[in-house]
């Protein structure tokens, strides 16, 4: 369960990953400069967040801790195609974004050392490792493949909502859909395992 939601994860992660300087830019409409800067304290926030995680981690255990962060990027990934103002954006997209990927991502990797022995750990962060990369891989397939399909910059409307979206709202909006999985997959897992 936590291979596949590495997987689907970093699927999504890397979709948005590409997406997000584009969305700041041309959608919320900070321009390329601004865009930067916001991805850099977005960045700088995961960056903190992960230096308190492993006390929650330790806590409350690695079951609860990674539903808060599926939670969390389950939230952003709700309200970020749905807004292109700033402070919804920030608010209820970035934020809550920063906060889950910072937690989901050193939560996996303890979670892997505990639910592996001394001789199963080296394959067990090797595929860890691998399937993070190949989830990345995804995600970039991801990105092309609605950019080539919507165009750069272009939209959609969707049908029988009436709902515009961007082509980089629809790319954000997508990891929604993924991370259903995740949900599901972090709550069918067993507490105290190890």
């Amino acid at each position: 369960l936590m291979f596949f939601t590495k997987l689907t994860e970093y699927s999504a992660y890397g979709a948005a990953s590409y997406t997000f300087v584009l969305y700041l830019s041309r959608d919320i409409g900070l321009g390329d400069s601004g865009a930067a800067a916001y991805y850099t304290v977005f960045s700088l926030t995961m960056t903190i967040t992960v230096m308190v995680v492993g006390a929650v981690c330790d806590t409350i255990g690695v079951k609860k801790t990674l539903l808060i962060g599926t939670v969390m990027l389950l939230t952003a990934r709700l309200f970020m195609p749905l807004t292109t103002d700033i402070v919804f954006t920030t608010l209820l997209g970035f934020l809550p974004f920063a906060l889950g990927v910072a937690i989901t991502g050193p939560v996996l990797k303890v979670g892997i050392k505990k639910f592996t022995t001394t001789e199963s750990a080296a394959l067990g962060f090797g595929l860890f490792y691998t399937l993070m990369n190949i989830g990345f891989a995804i995600g970039g397939w991801l990105f092309d493949a609605i950019r080539n399909t919507y165009g750069d910059g272009g939209s959609v409307v969707i049908p029988g909502i009436g709902l515009e979206l961007s082509t980089y709202q629809v790319i954000l909006g997508i990891g929604f859909f993924i991370n259903i999985p995740d949900l599901i997959a972090v709550l069918w897992m067993r507490e105290g395992v190890e």
